[in-house]
């Protein structure tokens, strides 16, 4: 991982929202663009990515030759008590101005601490990288996790509304032929409780939504009204490959786990910066003067020196500090090597549950699907059974529920085996924005009829039934 890959992953990030014009819905691709300009999380990841090369450049400057210079003016008065005779002491008092021009040069030949220093800072920037690119992998999965929910919930909401509308239909027909004397009296009692009991589950779902709304405007500092909507048609792909084939991928492209071991590195190379305590140092050194100036400030001919020279210095006993410094760096070294390994475990189990997690959702799909087509089959039965005489309202009603309830189940095995591919990919180091544009191609604009009215959800078992 290195820079030049991330402003590359960041144009094409960048490029999904170009051109953005507000509209009545937005898509995938808008939302995400909303988010990759305001997520407080991705910000700081960037920041800490900057933090990081300051103090790499840092360290490497502190390797390169130090030059400084300095002047000095002074207004002078001196009194000395110590002329004229010793009967009669008479002090002298002087008064001049002085100049002095200081130039100086150190250049380190041969410090341990330093080069490791600089190596260290290295690798953290690699993990900041590493981190970085963690947060908007997190980012990708988050906001399409947020806006499916978004999604799923007005789905939830469309379809309680269809099962309210059958609902109330049935209490009309039974309200019109218990007038005739042609239903008993339990039979309207049992349909308006279940018209209630649907018009609850109404104002939960539709507060469904505003909560999932404001889900979305957290990662995103977006307010959205209308979103584009799944297609109908649109079979999501299962995985290729087996479980270890993933588990390894995630082992060896997994940024968060990337992060931990280069922070395991730095942690190491800690260790050898604090072990440069023992050994010596070696700078030259190269200096330019020119002043009027003597010692304390005594008034002197102009005079010019130049000298170089070679600093050696060897540290020799320093209270334990030295060896307390490098017992404190092993421990942290220690800590950052099991906090890899608890997170390369943790990330081996997340691999295999989010690949067993998409290779159930799409079964679960597929079965979906299946129980959709029987259940519509089952509810024209039932109702035609009634009309005859041969079931009773409770039956009618009972396959009515269970006519929508299988159509909300399918709605969620759907997004959650989309909301699984992005989990998987996320762990295996592998998701990109075609992930993103994948999923956006599967969305459609809404139409002025809500998604999973009576009209949409007829058309969807309609074309359920075709597949079965």
């Amino acid at each position: 991982m290195n820079r030049p890959m991330i402003a590359k992953l960041l144009g094409g990030l960048l490029g999904l929202h170009a051109g953005f014009v507000m509209s009545a819905a937005v898509d995938l691709n808008q939302v995400f663009g909303a988010a990759l300009e305001s997520s407080p999380s991705l910000n700081i990841a960037r920041q800490q990515l900057n933090v990081g090369l300051a103090q790499k450049d840092q360290t490497t400057g502190r390797l390169l030759p130090q030059i400084s210079l300095s002047a000095t003016w002074s207004e002078n008065h001196r009194w000395n008590e110590d002329t004229g005779s010793i009967f009669s002491p008479t002090p002298e008092f002087q008064q001049y101005k002085g100049e002095r021009y200081n130039m100086s040069l150190r250049q380190a030949l041969f410090n341990w601490q330093g080069f490791a220093a600089r190596q260290r800072a290295g690798v953290v920037v690699d993990q900041r990288e590493a981190e970085y690119f963690d947060a908007l992998a997190m980012l990708m999965v988050d906001v399409s996790e947020k806006y499916l929910d978004v999604l799923e919930a007005q789905d939830a909401l469309s379809s309680v509304r269809s099962e309210r509308d059958a609902t109330e239909q049935q209490l009309s027909q039974v309200t019109q032929m218990f007038e005739r004397k042609l239903a008993k009296v339990t039979d309207l009692y049992e349909i308006q409780a279940r018209v209630a009991a649907v018009q609850v589950d109404e104002i939960d779902a539709d507060n469904s939504v505003a909560l999932a709304k404001e889900q979305l405007w957290e990662v995103t500092g977006m307010e959205v009204d209308e979103l584009f909507a799944l297609a109908d048609q649109v079979h999501v792909p299962v995985v290729d490959g087996s479980v270890a084939l993933w588990v390894e991928k995630a082992l060896v492209g997994n940024a968060e786990l990337k992060a931990r071991r280069l922070a395991w590195d730095a942690a190491n190379k800690r260790v050898s910066e604090r072990r440069g305590a023992y050994l010596p140092t070696l700078d030259l050194v190269g200096q330019a003067q020119k002043s009027d100036i003597g010692s304390d400030n005594q008034s002197s001919p102009k005079y010019e020196s130049t000298y170089i020279s070679l600093d050696f210095r060897m540290p020799i006993y320093t209270g334990g500090s030295n060896s307390a410094g490098v017992r404190e760096a092993r421990g942290q070294a220690e800590i950052a090597r099991n906090e890899y390994e608890r997170l390369r475990r943790e990330v081996t189990r997340r691999a295999r549950a989010a690949y067993l997690n998409v290779q159930s959702s799409f079964k679960r799909t597929q079965a979906s699907r299946k129980m959709v087509a029987f259940t519509a089959r089952a509810s024209i039965a039932m109702r035609k059974g009634y009309g005859y005489g041969t079931v009773t309202s409770v039956d009618v009603l009972n396959a009515l529920r269970d006519e929508h309830a299988a159509m909300r189940d399918l709605q969620a095995a759907r997004y959650a085996h989309i909301k699984a591919l992005m989990y998987l990919k996320r762990e295996a180091g592998s998701i990109s924005n075609n992930d993103l544009n994948e999923i956006n191609s599967w969305l459609i604009e809404p139409e002025l009829e809500p998604v999973g009215s009576a009209a949409s959800l007829n058309g969807l078992r309609l074309s359920i039934g075709a597949d079965a």
